[in-house]
């Protein structure tokens, strides 16, 4: 349960939209790779696979790299270092591909 008088209006439209479209949401394949950056901070007896269930959309597979953090501290300083490095090799080989 989550008490929504701790938060402001703005942000509670915010969760009211995001919830609105989680609930319309259709999943539909994708015809290309999905990069996955991540970290390793999944439980132990999590639901999710290691792929965050990318592979059963991304019809040219996933490729995952598990980079340093956590959900709460990946853009923070030193983790958003590695995101960026990570993102900028990832761009250039596509550019490449292209």
């Amino acid at each position: 349960m989550i008490d929504i008088s701790h938060f402001l209006a703005n942000e509670l439209r915010l969760w009211q939209i995001y919830l609105k479209v989680l609930m319309n949401h259709v999943q539909q394949p994708y015809p290309g790779e999905v990069l996955l950056l991540r970290t390793r901070g999944q439980p132990l007896l999590s639901s999710l696979e290691d792929d965050f269930c990318w592979g059963k959309l991304a019809q040219r597979g996933v490729q995952a790299t598990v980079i340093p953090g956590s959900h709460e501290n990946i853009f923070m300083e030193p983790n958003v270092r590695t995101l960026a490095k990570e993102l900028g090799f990832s761009l250039a080989h596509a550019q490449k591909g292209k």
